[in-house]
């Protein structure tokens, strides 16, 4: 569910969206035979009254099941809205950020292009799509993207070098990063930052391998930069709360940030956990229990969920259940905790 305790931006463009087709739909009335231009055809004003009001049904059909939580539903709602009002940029930027959220890189790309190839594509849509391909590792189609960028401005040899450079040094770095080489993933990244060019992907490409490399310090400025240019994005926000967490450290401030995250995403599991994480940390075990088993549901393949229950269970008192997930922790072959784990069973074993 939407919380109503942030606030949501796109609460903001829904409301301004339905004040937009309202002013639409008096300007209309008060012209009642001129014609229109929709896609290419001529419409009566009656007509295009007729397609705005249905439209506006659909928006708050969309804003309805946003309510609920129901992501997808709201956006075949927008998407058939749009349909109806192909002209509304404020429903065009909805679809885009709903398909993100819920994993469809596909359809915010096509809702961008319009139908459009990608030398009709202004710039600033094409840097978007480059953007949303990286962050969802399609890197063949973010580099065709680039690559249409440099034939747009071909002319401009000063844009196409630094361009050229940013694109091969930005692929080093996901390239590194993707393979665990996070010291030189950040030699990549940097030289892009130094550039000038400071998308919310190099920057969390930033914060992640300074983490994981122990520049706890630097991961948080870049990921402070993010919720700076994006206040919601999950992915920083989730982050960011999560390292506060792992140390017990400004843990009101991770609790915003990562419910913020599940606003966005309300059914991911790294976002769940790290919730439960921070709920541990405030020694509320029996709220945190619930959003553990829940993450553990959706995540399969990761040592920590596991250990996380361990660790609440045996706070509940329940060394039964505590050493089942202990237990279960262990059987990961990446598990970087397996020593202490392995204590922590012998002990409860005794």
């Amino acid at each position: 569910m939407l919380s109503l305790r942030q606030k949501d931006k796109r609460k903001l463009a829904l409301f301004a969206l339905f004040f937009a087709i309202l002013a639409t739909l008096f300007a209309c009335k008060r012209v009642s035979t001129s014609p229109v231009e929709k896609d290419g055809k001529h419409l009566t004003a009656a007509d295009y009254l007729s397609h705005l009001e249905l439209a506006s049904e659909y928006f708050i059909e969309g804003n309805n099941a946003l309510r609920r939580g129901d992501t997808l539903v709201a956006l075949k709602y927008f998407e058939t809205a749009l349909l109806l009002d192909a002209n509304s940029q404020i429903l065009s930027e909805m679809i885009i950020e709903l398909s993100v959220d819920v994993g469809l890189p596909e359809n915010a790309i096509r809702t961008i292009l319009k139908g459009r190839d990608y030398s009709q594509t202004s710039d600033d849509d094409l840097r978007k799509i480059a953007g949303i391909c990286l962050r969802f590792r399609a890197y063949a189609q973010a580099f065709e993207t680039i690559n249409a960028l440099k034939e747009k401005n071909k002319n401009d040899s000063l844009f196409i070098q630094r361009m050229s450079i940013a694109q091969g040094l930005a692929f080093m770095g996901a390239l590194y990063s993707e393979n665990g080489n996070y010291d030189s993933a950040i030699v990549f990244f940097d030289k892009v930052l130094s550039m000038g060019i400071q998308t919310e992907e190099i920057l969390f490409g930033m914060g992640m391998a300074s983490e994981r490399t122990g520049n706890t310090i630097a991961a948080e400025i870049y990921f402070k930069e993010i919720l700076k240019i994006n206040p919601r994005n999950a992915l920083a926000a989730n982050y960011l709360g999560y390292m506060w967490a792992e140390r017990g450290i400004n843990l009101e401030q991770a609790e915003i940030l990562i419910l913020i995250a599940l606003e966005e995403d309300p059914d991911n599991g790294a976002f769940l956990d790290s919730y439960g994480w921070v709920l541990f940390q405030k020694e509320l075990y029996e709220e945190a229990l619930p959003l553990l088993l829940r993450s553990a549901e959706l995540i399969t393949d990761d040592y920590v969920v596991y250990y996380h229950l361990g660790e609440v269970y045996l706070k509940l008192g329940d060394k039964q259940n505590a050493l089942k997930y202990y237990i279960m922790a262990n059987t990961f072959e990446d598990n970087p905790d397996f020593e202490k784990i392995s204590k922590i069973i012998l002990d409860l074993s005794k």
